[in-house]
Order: C-alpha cells, then structure tokens, then sequence
C-alpha cells in the first residue's frame, strides 16, 4: 500500500518532523519504506525539507503501526496538528489521537487497500 502523509499546521517543519519520527520508529521503518517528498526551496539549501511524507508498506499490522506512530507524534506537538492520510483518490484525515481514532482510521485505510483498481472488494 502507498499513502501520502500531509499534515494541516502552520508550522512549515511538521512535515519534516513526522518524517524523522517515523524514520525512527522500531515498529515503523524497518517495514516501511518512507520518502520525504521535498519542498521547492531555494538552490543550495542542504538537509530535509519536506513538505508531505511518503509511505509504502505492506499488511494491516504494518499499517497499524504506523497510524499509531503518527497518533504518537500528533499528540507530542503543541498544536496537535491534523495529519492527512492520501491513498489513492480517497482522503482520510486523523484528527485525534485516542483508540477510537486509530481504530477509525486504520479500519477505514485496511478497507480501501482492500478493494481492486475499480474500488470493488475482491472476490474470494
């Protein structure tokens, strides 16, 4: 499954710091494989500077620890800033930070990396 991460703040670093929190995260990134998409920033700046996350991964245990890692970081920034979960057309947005929320979240996601190019559940 892919997923584009972006969060809704109006700090221009949370992006940046969802990525090294997930990078090194021992339940996230040796099953993720995760990609800073970049800001455009200006020629010869050096380091990360991104402006959403990419994540790739496989499994519904994989995509359960990743929304709690992001519930975890949401909820160590001051502003609790919304992340914006992007899997293919569709939208998910985590809010919060509780159970409830991730359980929201990672059965909403688990379905639709269920469904076939036409969004159909797959026949068995």
């Amino acid at each position: 499954m892919r997923i584009l991460l972006n969060i809704k703040s109006q700090d221009a670093n949370d992006s940046t710091s969802l990525f090294r929190w997930l990078n090194n995260d021992p339940d996230v990134y040796p099953h993720c494989d995760l990609r800073p998409i970049p800001k455009d920033s200006d020629p010869g700046t050096m380091g990360i500077d991104a402006q959403a996350v990419e994540a790739i991964f496989s499994g519904v245990l994989n995509l359960a620890s990743l929304i709690v890692a992001i519930a975890s970081w949401k909820s160590s920034r001051p502003a609790n800033p919304d992340v914006i979960i992007n899997v293919g057309d569709r939208s998910i947005t985590l809010t919060g930070s509780s159970h409830e929320e991730i359980a929201r979240v990672t059965s909403l996601l688990a379905l639709e990396g269920n469904t076939d190019s036409s969004g159909q559940q797959p026949q068995e």
